[in-house]
């Protein structure tokens, strides 16, 4: 159901963040692209967790 609503989402916006400026692009997917990166992150970060967790 949530991707209908991510999908709903079609306008094109462009996105500024610290003076950098990315090109217009759907709103959805920006959301499945911070999806996805939220996913990577949260991997890697408990990934790292794990192998800290383990040397104890």
């Amino acid at each position: 159901m949530s991707w209908l609503l991510a999908f709903g989402n079609n306008q094109s916006v462009a996105l500024t963040f610290l003076g950098w400026m990315t090109p217009a692009m759907p709103l959805f997917v920006w959301l499945v692209l911070a999806l996805f990166m939220g996913i990577l992150i949260g991997l890697v970060f408990g990934r790292l967790a794990g192998r800290k967790a383990a040397r104890k």
